[in-house]
């Protein structure tokens, strides 16, 4: 495979018994819905946490773009926090009574500490909390390394892979 190929997988969860819960026991740690959305905030994530990974289709977005995509109705942004400080970031998105996890990540100095499991854990049963018949993202073989497994472990199913 070239350098610039790479491997789309796509998962989903279609009922909320799938879901393998992970906690941690890290007492300081949390997740936060902003109370306001605010698209700079999904854009300091995407590059902060997105700059191992080839996260660039967002980058050339101009700042129209950004809100429009970020504030839209069923978007909602949720922040992952250590002791009060930001570390990670996912983008859960309505799309009728689906959910999309559109983006899903800690901040480099923040994964190995266990934590990646337990996050993924709340933003799936926020989902489904929000009345999601079924939850469903993609990862590509550019992103962590532990990022296939973790969905797999957490009991998404992979339901089509495409190479581009």
């Amino acid at each position: 495979m070239s350098d610039m190929q790479k491997t789309i997988t796509h998962l989903e969860m279609t009922h909320p018994d799938q879901l393998n819960p992970k906690y941690s026991t890290e007492e300081n740690f949390k997740i936060q819905v902003p109370a306001i959305q605010d698209h700079r905030l999904n854009r300091f994530f995407y590059q902060w946490v997105g700059k191992d990974y080839r996260w660039t289709d967002r980058l050339s977005w101009p700042e129209e773009k950004w809100q429009a995509f970020a504030e839209q109705p069923g978007m909602q942004l949720l922040i992952a926090s250590l002791k009060d400080t930001p570390i990670g970031f996912a983008e859960l998105k309505k799309e009728g009574t689906e959910f999309e996890i559109s983006i899903f990540g800690l901040a480099d100095r923040y994964i190995g500490l266990g934590l990646g499991g337990h996050f993924l854990t709340l933003v799936i049963q926020a989902a489904w909390d929000l009345g999601a018949s079924r939850v469903f993202l993609n990862t590509c073989d550019w992103d962590h390394p532990h990022a296939l497994k973790n969905y797999l472990a957490r009991g998404f199913q992979v339901y089509r892979e495409v190479v581009v």
